[in-house]
C-alpha cells in the first residue's frame, strides 16, 4: 500500500516541510483546502469545513498530515481532515513546522498538547507525531526574539544544520514504520 503527505499551511513552512516528505519518501501529495480563508477561519472553523480531498485515500496505508500549530491550537483545517478521513489509512504520522521549541512544548501554547488532540483523534492510528521547531533554524539570540521566530520561513537556504539532522531522523522513524 502506498504513503500520502496531506498537508495545510498558511505561510509556506509546512507546505515546504510536506513537500520535502513527500520528495524523500517518493510518495504523493496533496494540500488541505478549507472552504473558508482567514485566520478567524482558520482558528475557530465556524463549522466551515475543507474542500473534499481529490486523491481516493482508501488507496494509502499511510497518511502523513503536516500542518501548524496556532496559539497550541489543532487547527480547524487539521482537525476537520482527521475527523472526516481518520477511518482511511491503518497509520497515520503527523508532522509541524511550528513556532514553540522542545523547552515550550508543554507549555500553553506548545505543540505537544496538540499532539495530545491528534492522538485522541486518531487512537492506535497515531503512530509518530514530531515538531520541527522553526527555531532550529535562527541563533540563540533569534530564538529570543518572538518577532524573529514569527516571520522566519522554512526554505532550501534555512533547512540545514539541526532542523535537517532532525529531518533525516524522523524520515528514517518514519521508513521503520513503514
Amino acid at each position: 500500500m502506498k504513503t500520502v503527505v496531506i498537508y495545510f499551511s498558511q505561510k509556506g513552512s509546512n507546505a515546504f516541510l510536506a513537500q520535502k516528505i513527500a520528495n524523500e519518501l517518493q510518495c504523493d501529495i496533496e494540500r488541505i483546502q478549507p472552504r473558508l480563508r482567514g485566520f478567524l477561519f482558520i482558528m475557530t472553523g465556524l463549522h466551515a469545513g475543507i474542500k473534499p480531498i481529490k486523491k481516493d485515500l482508501t488507496q494509502y496505508k499511510n497518511i502523513i498530515l503536516v500542518g501548524p500549530v496556532y496559539v497550541g491550537r489543532l487547527i480547524y483545517p487539521l482537525k476537520s481532515f482527521i475527523k472526516k478521513y481518520r477511518n482511511n489509512g491503518s497509520q497515520w504520522f503527523f508532522a509541524t513546522c511550528c513556532g514553540s521549541s522542545f523547552e515550550q512544548k508543554s507549555d500553553k501554547f506548545g505543540h505537544a498538547r496538540v499532539f495530545e488532540k491528534v492522538q485522541a483523534l486518531l487512537g492506535d492510528k497515531c503512530k509518530l507525531c514530531q515538531a520541527f521547531p522553526i527555531g532550529l533554524v535562527l541563533s540563540q539570540e533569534q530564538q529570543q526574539e518572538a518577532e524573529v521566530v514569527m516571520q522566519t520561513r522554512l526554505n532550501d537556504d534555512t533547512f540545514q544544520g539541526s532542523m535537517n539532522e532532525l529531518f533525516h531522523k524522523y524520515i528514517k522513524k518514519i521508513r521503520s514504520l513503514l
